[in-house]
């Protein structure tokens, strides 16, 4: 765990200061409210798209098929249509479909719960998933391979048995986990010991041009 918590406001001091001017800023994430609570407080200009993650949705799809389907077919086939239809931009059409389906399969019960449930939670972030204006300009709609990076990245490293860090030295661990996980090793090391060279013999351009002669043979 890492002990201390981030100043109010280094996010998004993090995020701009490598943002170039005008640039989109993809906040791309699940549905879990506290999550884009936390993001409009940092990010709330216009530049930045709110991306509700697919494959989130795509489990809310797949538990829909299994209120009106038995067969793994049958809820495979409602699954593909439903998520073709969504990345095709039909979100409002999508959401009636399921609540005319409720209604015409007489739906009761913790079902009729769970059918509105996810015909609201579609509802609620409709916004955000606008997934044909998404692709069509080349922005991710999955977080998985972020997710997965990250699992490799710091918490494969920062996370092992009675591990405790604080802000400072886990900053520090994750910029040279990251050269070493990269092509920039090598680099990494050059500017290292660069910067000790410079550290340590502060004067050495004053020698710089001096040639010793050469040895008599």
């Amino acid at each position: 765990m890492i002990l201390g918590q981030c100043p109010r406001g280094w996010l998004s001091s993090e995020v701009q200061s490598r943002r170039a001017k005008d640039q989109k800023l993809i906040v791309l994430m699940d549905g879990q409210e506290a999550l884009w609570d936390t993001s409009a407080m940092h990010f709330c200009d216009e530049q930045t798209v709110e991306i509700l993650d697919f494959l989130h949705v795509a489990v809310y799809v797949w538990a829909a098929a299994a209120l009106f389907h038995q067969s793994s077919e049958m809820k495979e086939a409602f699954t593909y249509d439903r998520l073709a239809r969504l990345l095709a931009g039909d979100v409002k059409g999508v959401i009636r479909g399921l609540r005319r389906m409720g209604s015409l399969h007489t739906l009761a019960g913790e079902s009729a719960e769970d059918c509105a449930r996810i015909t609201g939670y579609l509802e609620k972030h409709a916004a955000r998933m606008k997934y044909d204006e998404y692709l069509a300009m080349g922005y991710p709609i999955c977080s998985g391979v972020i997710e997965g990076a990250c699992r490799h990245l710091v918490k494969d490293r920062m996370e092992r048995s009675g591990m405790r860090w604080s802000l400072e030295g886990a900053r520090s661990m994750l910029h040279v986990r990251a050269a070493y996980q990269s092509d920039y090793w090598n680099q990494f090391h050059d500017e290292r010991k660069a910067k000790i060279i410079d550290r340590t013999h502060t004067n050495r351009s004053l020698v710089a041009p001096y040639r010793p002669p050469a040895l008599a043979c």
